[in-house]
């Protein structure tokens, strides 16, 4: 047997064709031209706004569905991270004074 089909449990038909399944409706293993957002945003593709958007849901929605698939969280760049060290010293330093 080349492919099993695989039943998608609770979650949506369209997150297991995204995700680039086995469609239960065909069993066809094909790639959906369904962009896969919840990848595409652990990969730093998309950003967390845009992911949200395009799937319609909470942040709290999309952490679920990277922790489902147990995907990284989204790598933040170096200037990202560096900016947000820079605004906590500076409400640290607000807060001290």
């Amino acid at each position: 047997m080349q492919g099993s089909l695989t039943v998608p449990g609770p979650q949506k038909v369209s997150e297991f064709v995204a995700a680039g399944q086995a469609s239960p409706a065909t069993g066809s293993a094909e790639r959906s031209a369904v962009p896969d957002y919840v990848l595409l945003f652990s990969n730093s593709e998309v950003s967390r706004k845009q992911a949200m958007r395009l799937l319609g849901i909470s942040y709290g929605e999309l952490l679920e569905r990277l922790s489902g698939r147990e995907l990284p969280l989204p790598r933040v760049s170096d200037e990202e991270a560096d900016e947000m060290a820079d605004l906590i010293v500076a409400l640290s330093d607000r807060h001290a004074h």
